[in-house]
């Protein structure tokens, strides 16, 4: 199986942004489409979701969890964990868990960071969520951009904690080479005879490739886009007009297990 995961956000919060104060709550109807599509086909998902999302959709975000969809956190604000103050990185962890499980009355067991900007040697963020209760994390990106991740970061899950595992968002890997794909950009940046190549050699391997998608990345934007320059208008919205159709191939064809299923099994 795959694990189904979605970065529950608005556009606006991500780091692709000039984050200069155009909040526009726009993501309700691709929240409730997806919802409709993984109940069409029977699949399980995690929807990791920002906590000020959740106190603008309750409802919605009730639905997600009534639904039998497992809510992990997303923080609260999506603040970058690399550029803010430790001690309210650790408020607005703690404030997502609370909120999260306040709405839907569902214990909040994961989490990832926003942006992937969480590293290997973060052991206060570790920390901290073992103290919250949190069983596993999905912020450690094993690939090196301009904005996040470390080859240093581990491909396979791992453990962070004696109580906590790492499971890493998925690469492609050929010996020290690596290859995100199935997620976010890379699902729309490579052709899906590619992706699914990928995904079956992983499969194969008995691996457990991890999906991810935002719901602002259904959306193609009008004619200005936000982001805040020519490569991140090129990040944000290259092929958007194909990401529902790949979404909905890849939830046809591949059958899913939530991430907390995924944590159990590892033990």
């Amino acid at each position: 199986m795959i694990c189904l995961t979605f970065d529950v956000e608005e556009r606006f919060h991500s780091h692709l942004t000039a984050g200069d104060g155009q909040r526009q709550w726009s993501a309700g109807d691709s929240i409730a489409r997806l919802i409709d599509l993984l109940e069409e086909h029977g699949r399980a998902a995690t929807f990791f979701i920002v906590g000020e999302l959740a106190e603008h959709y309750p409802e919605l975000i009730r639905r997600i969890g009534d639904a039998g969809f497992e809510i992990a956190s997303h923080s609260h604000s999506h603040l970058k964990m690399d550029a803010a103050n430790r001690r309210v990185c650790e408020a607005d962890i703690t404030r997502s868990k609370h909120v999260l499980e306040d709405i839907t009355g569902r214990a909040v067991t994961g989490y990832r960071a926003p942006s992937w900007t969480a590293k290997l040697t973060d052991d206060w963020l570790w920390d901290h969520l073992v103290s919250l209760g949190f069983q596993y994390d999905s912020s450690l990106f094993p690939f090196r951009t301009n904005l996040y991740g470390s080859f240093a970061n581990p491909v396979a899950p791992s453990r962070l904690r004696p109580s906590l595992h790492e499971i890493p968002p998925t690469v492609g890997t050929l010996g020290p080479l690596r290859l995100p794909y199935g997620g976010g950009f890379y699902l729309r940046l490579l052709p899906m005879w590619l992706t699914r190549r990928l995904l079956r050699r992983d499969l194969s391997r008995g691996r457990t490739p991890i999906v991810y998608v935002h719901p602002w990345e259904l959306d193609v934007q009008p004619s200005r886009p936000i982001e805040s320059s020519r490569f991140n208008r090129f990040v944000g919205n290259y092929n958007a007009d194909q990401t529902w159709d790949r979404l909905v191939e890849l939830v046809h064809d591949y059958p899913s297990r939530t991430m907390n299923a995924l944590c159990h099994q590892l033990g």
